[in-house]
């Protein structure tokens, strides 16, 4: 999160040169838990990016994080990803990239609205198609 908060180069692989992502939920709620009470300055500036990344302020997703349903965790993922790594920025990429996130805000505004049952919905499952199919697309783009 200290990537995100200071804007660093999202460009990079790991040392087995597989794509870091940029979203995980659970980790992330788990590292603000964590450094809370040990660098509140900190996690004040990871708690403003997080709401920017994965569409939902820490205070709303913390209480619930163990029982959100696994589809809408996937979705706040593929939002932060997009959001952060550079190749979702490219032009071949961009359509994909508000896709993604047009339809990630969908599933978060219908979870705030009628609950974890709002997600799973026959209607929600088709647009999680079309997320799939718009992340696989614009994962497998060359650099």
């Amino acid at each position: 999160m200290d990537d995100w908060a200071e804007d660093r180069d999202p460009d990079f692989e790991d040392g087995q040169n597989a794509l870091v992502h940029g979203g995980k939920l659970p980790s992330d709620v788990k590292t603000i838990r964590l450094f809370a009470s040990l660098e509140p300055e900190r996690v004040t500036r990871w708690k403003v990016v997080f709401k920017r990344f994965y569409g939902m302020p820490f205070e709303r997703i913390d209480p619930v994080i163990h029982t959100l349903p696994d589809v809408l965790v996937d979705v706040m993922n593929k939002r932060a990803s997009v959001h952060w790594l550079k190749k979702w920025r490219r032009p071949s990429n961009r359509d994909r990239q508000s896709t993604i996130i047009s339809i990630a805000n969908d599933f978060i505004r219908c979870f705030c609205e009628k609950g974890a049952t709002g997600v799973t919905d026959q209607s929600m499952a088709a647009k999680f198609e079309i997320l799939k199919e718009s992340w696989l697309i614009g994962m497998t783009q060359m650099r």
